[in-house]
């Protein structure tokens, strides 16, 4: 396939894709880390839409009122049950792929994913981000063409482009 993905140092908010893809609860919260890098009053806003819908399957895709970003759209995907769950790799994966599923329907060009894994927990950042990889390098549509790995912090944009690099050589 001739996706492009990326790795972008920026905030989530200020992204201009066609989609943004935040991590939540089953139970319908904002998971972390996202969840403190985005204004208080943002989330309350995402989490009331998604209160509605709730309990939701981890496996699922929800499009949300993006107001508050600069993406078109904003896809919300269950990575755990409650918001202290640790996340397990295979759920990260189950996400990632709703996502891409999500933005193959909608006919998506651009997407964006920022870290899903909180620094404290089971699954390593680094684990995540191989599995994140190796899920978009398996999906084989043409949408979206171009895929950004996204985060604030210099550290993890090292992560998601070691983990790039890592899945082109398959170590």
């Amino acid at each position: 396939s001739t996706m492009e993905l990326h790795v972008a140092q920026a905030d989530v908010t200020t992204l201009t894709v066609d989609a943004l893809v935040l991590p939540c609860t089953s139970m319908g919260t904002v998971a972390q880390p996202i969840r403190t890098e985005l204004p208080e009053s943002v989330s309350l806003a995402i989490e009331a839409e998604l209160k509605a819908k709730t309990p939701l399957a981890v496996g699922a895709a929800l499009l949300v009122d993006p107001s508050a970003f600069a993406a078109s759209n904003l896809i919300l995907v269950p990575v755990v049950k409650q918001a202290d769950d640790p996340i397990q790799v295979q759920h990260l994966r189950r996400a990632v792929k709703a996502a891409l599923i999500a933005a193959k329907v909608k006919r998506y060009q651009t997407l964006a994913l920022p870290c899903m894994i909180p620094m404290s927990g089971d699954t390593t950042r680094s684990e995540g981000a191989r599995a994140v990889v190796q899920e978009i390098n398996a999906h084989t549509d043409p949408f979206p063409e171009k895929i950004y790995l996204v985060d604030q912090k210099e550290d993890m944009v090292r992560i998601f482009d070691h983990a790039i690099h890592s899945a082109q050589y398959a170590l």
